[in-house]
Order: structure tokens, then sequence, then C-alpha cells
């Protein structure tokens, strides 16, 4: 089956992060804001794991019956947990900020045009909310309307409970209105498509016709130019003579080093687009360890990162 309508098994199988040995559940399901509420398409649930390497942890969802130790079924999800998360805040922000959309989810036709301003105000405020609060707090929102969320082959599906939405935005303004619905379903279904890119161990939710503008920083790639920038100057103020100096001082893998100092000579306007959070969505830091030699010429470096000049 081609790749983008499967399960990205073979991301899994090949892993440097095996299930068995190196993921665990922890007490990041307080920064896992998708945490009981996601299943993929056979009902299983999308549990929070966290693997370590060189001391940082990333964050993952991965199918349940994966996660349990001695398993040896490979047939199931491993995103990372960002590239999960994100898609699914922007699908949630639009759908409140858009009225069309949002009329998707309740009923406004029976709303005078004061209540209905107040209804479209609630909805931008608790979008707004929902962008800006901390990981728990996100959570706590996205658990207040959102029921269940199923992420399958070829879509992403969300199921609000329209009567808890739409009580969150009449008490948001504090108003009284009778109801806003009129005995349709009390559940609403968000459907949308979406493909698997992968970039060698790396995979990202690719929503389809569906808006991306939203940035999306990725803390491990900022990391990996900030440490590229520390280490070339540490070289240059003679703080360590060499690679190997550099390596006993800061404890670093010497392979990483070598491989990924060149980021501190990356254009300024690539690295505005990193800190940003608004690179190409294959830009990786599997991208980066699968080119040989990063060129020195700022123009080929937009090139072969897909960067627009």
């Amino acid at each position: 089956k081609p790749e983008t309508s499967t399960p990205n098994n073979q991301i899994f199988k090949d892993s440097e992060y095996n299930t068995k040995t190196r993921f665990s559940k922890t007490n990041f399901q307080s920064a896992s804001i998708l945490t009981g509420i996601i299943y993929d398409e056979t009902g299983d649930r999308l549990s929070p794991v966290h693997a370590i390497k060189n001391k940082v942890k990333y964050r993952y969802y991965i199918s349940n019956r994966l996660s349990n130790y001695g398993s040896s079924k490979t047939d199931g999800w491993r995103l990372p947990a960002k590239q999960l998360e994100q898609p699914i805040l922007n699908i949630l922000n639009e759908h409140l900020t858009k009225p069309l959309k949002l009329g998707g989810l309740i009923n406004l036709k029976n709303l005078c045009v004061n209540e209905h301003q107040l209804i479209l105000n609630a909805a931008t405020t608790l979008a707004q909310k929902l962008n800006n609060s901390s990981a728990i707090n996100q959570k706590k929102i996205i658990a207040s309307f959102v029921q269940r969320i199923e992420l399958q082959p070829s879509k992403l599906i969300i199921d609000i409970e329209t009567e808890r939405l739409q009580k969150l935005l009449v008490d948001e303004q504090a108003f009284a209105i009778e109801t806003i619905s009129n005995g349709e379903l009390a559940i609403k279904r968000i459907e949308v498509n979406h493909y698997i890119r992968k970039r060698g161990v790396e995979a990202k939710l690719v929503l389809v016709d569906h808006p991306t503008k939203k940035p999306n920083p990725d803390d491990y790639l900022i990391l990996l130019v900030a440490k590229a920038h520390l280490w070339l100057t540490k070289l240059n103020d003679g703080t360590a003579s060499s690679i190997a100096e550099l390596v006993k001082k800061l404890n670093e893998d010497p392979n990483e080093i070598s491989r990924f100092l060149p980021l501190a000579f990356l254009a300024p306007d690539i690295v505005e687009h990193i800190l940003a959070g608004t690179q190409p969505v294959d830009l990786t830091i599997q991208k980066l360890r699968d080119i040989p030699t990063l060129p020195t010429s700022w123009s080929e470096q937009r090139a072969i990162l897909g960067i627009a000049a």
C-alpha cells in the first residue's frame, strides 16, 4: 500500500527508539494535550510516551498496543507529539474563528444580530485561550468540548459535543439565551483528510487542503541550531581548541558536533524561519542528518532545504 494511505509502520520498525527499551510512559501525560481522547482506526488509544536521546526528551503518541513491554506488534501509529497536536489545534482554531465553520457546529440561525456577534466574539476568545494557554490548560479546554479524536490512515476525525461547546460560549460572555440547539444531534463531526510525510525515522502528519500558515516551531531543531552556534563560539574564543576538546568540556557526542556544527553557518533568513516555526514541514533533524555536506552558499542552502529566497 502507498505510504500516504497507511499507518507508517516502517517508521516504528526503523526507529532508533525501540519501544521495548527506550519508550516509557511518564508524567508527560500532563504535557500531552490529547491524552485520553485520541484513538487509532482500530479503537486502540494513542498513548503519550517519551524517548530520551542525548539527555533530551522527545514526546510521541503511539498506539497503546505498541507500548506494552514484550509486545511484538508493529501495526500501529507512532507520531511525534507536536506533529499530531498542532494540526488538531489548527483545525479547532479554524472552526472557532470562522463563522461558517462555527455555524456547522452549533445552530446560530435563531439568534438576533447582537447575540450572534457575542457568540462569535466568545468563540474567538476561546480560540485565543486555546492557542496561548499552557499545555495543561490546553488539555482542559479541548476536553471541555471535544468528545473523541480518531486518527485513521488517511483521515482525522474530531467529534465535538455541541451542547458543551454552546455552554462554553454562552458562559464566556455571561449572557443568557434559551438555547442554541434545535434538536439536532449532540455530536458534530469534523473530518479532515491527511497524509503522512516520512523523513528517515521521523513522520509528519500533513493536512490536505487545510491552512498550514500557523507557525509550528520545532523545539529540537531550534535547540540544535543554538548548540551549533555555542560550539562555534567556544571554538572561536579559545574555550576549546578542537572538536575533541569541545566534546570533553561539554560532554557532547562527537559525531553530533561534527555533523551539525555547519548549522552555525546557515543563512540568517533560514535561521529566522526555524526560530519562527515557518520552515518547510519536511525540514527536520533527520533531513539534516541525511545531507552529506551542508553547502556554504546561502542560495544553495535555501535550495536544498526548500526555503524561498
